[in-house]
């Protein structure tokens, strides 16, 4: 399924109702603003261990972090079980310590009272 360009307002509702972010890519993105924007819309992330998916995803926590394309497969079902307001306030400035501790990045949290 082909989506193509989509504005901001239009990627909050993509990405809200999302069931996970495949972030299957294999060079290492230094940032990674897609995997951040996803869980700011409460969206838990799969992964390849590369660039800084480390310091964006906790795993287990936010999303799975897989070492190659067999593990994600098998982490799928298991990355759309997350708790996705867990998601979510890993970005808030008021969550635990812990939690989004390794960028001063904060996005804006759309809840559509879903989560």
């Amino acid at each position: 399924m082909k989506i193509g360009e989509i504005d901001e307002r239009q990627k909050t509702d993509f990405l809200g109702q999302a069931l996970a972010l495949m972030f299957l890519i294999d060079w290492p993105e230094p940032f990674g603003l897609a995997m951040i924007e996803a869980m700011a819309c409460g969206t838990p992330v799969l992964a390849l261990r590369r660039g800084s998916v480390e310091e964006v995803v906790e795993d287990g926590l936010t999303g799975h972090i897989v070492d190659n394309i067999e593990q994600a497969a098998g982490a799928a079902r298991r990355v759309m079980m997350l708790d996705r307001r867990v998601c979510a306030a890993d970005l808030k400035d008021d969550s635990p310590p812990g939690a989004w501790r390794r960028t001063t990045c904060r996005c804006t949290i759309h809840s559509r009272g879903r989560m």
